[in-house]
């Protein structure tokens, strides 16, 4: 009679992995692409940061998500789609695929804890830490993140609440990079109502610069919730009509390229000629300032008020003047 010999250790790796799953569940939020979108609920007020320095706002960072997302680059965590997979740790899916996923750390002492306030600026859910702790830090959010991972820009909103007759009072916001330099802090206050005053913060890194953590700290020690956590990755987004320099922005620099070969004719795919017809004039003009402020403003440039006609015009004759002085 042949007797079945025991499985070895190879053998038993493969009968354990399909018993279990090579992937065990984990819990994990899904996201959108949208920050801050209307339909979903209530919406931002404020936004605590601008685009200035290593700041993003609101809108611009809206437009840099939804490109992100389109390039399985990023995501808007809303916290109505999933569960904590412990209480110190957000795991996430991000980008139109939702292939990539992300890991989040809390580095606060005290827990997070999925709740459902009745102002969540998209849908119903929301983070808040919980006061279980007597931490000085406790109501505060620090967001750790992978240097692996590459995250170029994050954003979050603190909601207004209120709290026991007090505001959640004057939050700074801060991030820090993988070379152990930090931004430099944004802090805005935070009124005690349930009706307004929705604060977003934003950052992004500058060239070559990952954010690691990301942080939220909250002076009064009262509940404070948090929404809509975005994330974004390093990507390469599509070019922008009107941006000649190629940073991704059209502004004064895409202006001055045009007008340092005015009326000039160029060769084939010249930087200052979008218009494509080799000479160097009004057409391309127009396509610059058809887009001004057009993509998402680099960091340490902040978005320019368009040129009305009258001072293009004084412009052009200003340069072409100086120009036949030379």
């Amino acid at each position: 009679m042949t007797r079945l010999r025991p499985p070895t250790g190879l053998y038993l790796a493969i009968i354990i992995t399909g018993l279990i799953g090579a992937n065990p569940a984990r819990a994990v939020f899904t996201t959108t692409g949208v920050y801050d979108n209307p339909n979903n609920g209530n919406v931002v007020d404020v936004s605590a940061t601008s685009d200035a320095g290593e700041q993003i706002s609101l809108s611009s960072f809206t437009t840099l998500m939804d490109l992100a997302y389109q390039a399985d680059a990023g995501g808007v965590i809303d916290f109505d789609n999933g569960t904590l997979t412990g209480p110190d740790t957000i795991d996430a899916n991000l980008g139109i695929s939702q292939a990539k996923s992300i890991t989040i750390t809390d580095a606060t002492i005290g827990t997070l804890q999925h709740t459902n306030p009745s102002s969540a600026i998209s849908g119903s859910g929301s983070m808040r830490k919980t006061l279980s702790s007597f931490a000085f830090d406790r109501n505060d959010f620090r967001f750790d993140f992978a240097a692996s991972d590459n995250v170029v820009a994050v954003g979050a909103t603190i909601l207004s609440q209120f709290t026991l007759g007090q505001p959640v009072g004057n939050v700074w916001g801060i991030v820090r990079y993988d070379d152990a330099t930090s931004s430099q802090s944004v802090t805005d206050f935070i009124e005690n109502s349930t009706s307004g005053d929705d604060t977003f913060w934003g950052f992004q890194a500058p060239a070559g610069k990952f954010i690691t953590k990301f942080e939220l700290l909250v002076t009064n020690d009262k509940w404070a919730h948090l929404d809509d956590l975005g994330v974004v990755l390093a990507f390469t987004p599509p070019p922008v009509t009107g941006d000649l320099d190629g940073d991704g922005f059209v502004g004064i620099n895409d202006l001055n390229i045009v007008l340092k070969v005015w009326n000039e004719t160029v060769n084939d795919d010249h930087k200052a000629d979008p218009s494509g017809d080799n000479f160097v004039g009004i057409d391309d003009l127009n396509i610059v300032l058809g887009n001004w402020n057009g993509g998402i403003p680099p960091v340490s440039t902040s978005t320019v008020p368009e040129p009305g006609t009258s001072a293009v015009a004084l412009l052009i004759g200003t340069f072409m003047a100086t120009r036949r002085k030379c």
